[in-house]
């Protein structure tokens, strides 16, 4: 029961974060998602010897940010699927993967319902597919290696 306590506590905590991003306005998340960019891409650039200039950086943080933006969604989800397949496998339900496919797809849609009401944020379907993605890439992994088993 207390095992059961812990991953509920998990996974509640990790939705909070998932929401807490959703609730940033614009130029919060902006801000937020450009900077870690640029620390990405500066540390990169400089172990490959590719490091030229502080213009140089900007340039590729401008085309890198919308991936690295996507890519984000990917991995929050990517690891709601973890949390959500390690409380669910708790619960004896007849369809595990399913249910948690479904729990992680409400998330994604209520995530983005969240944005409706934050200024100067939208709601994108393209959103919802890929934070599906992230959480269908870690449940099927798990399925696949469990089998292996």
């Amino acid at each position: 029961m207390k095992i059961k306590f812990i991953k509920s506590i998990l996974l509640v905590l990790w939705i909070g974060v998932i929401f807490s991003f959703s609730l940033q306005g614009t130029s919060d998340t902006t801000r937020t998602s450009a900077g870690f960019t640029k620390k990405f891409v500066s540390i990169t650039l400089k172990i490959t010897n590719s490091y030229k200039s502080e213009d140089q950086l900007d340039k590729v943080v401008e085309k890198v940010h919308p991936v690295m933006r996507k890519v984000a969604h990917y991995t929050e989800f990517l690891i709601l699927g973890y949390f959500t397949l390690l409380l669910f496998s708790e619960f004896k339900f007849n369809k595990l993967y399913l249910c948690s496919i479904l729990f992680c797809f409400s998330i994604a849609c209520i995530d983005e319902l969240i944005q409706l009401f934050i200024d100067g944020r939208a709601s994108q379907i393209l959103d919802i597919l890929i934070d599906s993605l992230g959480s269908i890439t870690y449940i099927f992994t798990s399925k696949i290696f469990s089998r292996k088993k």
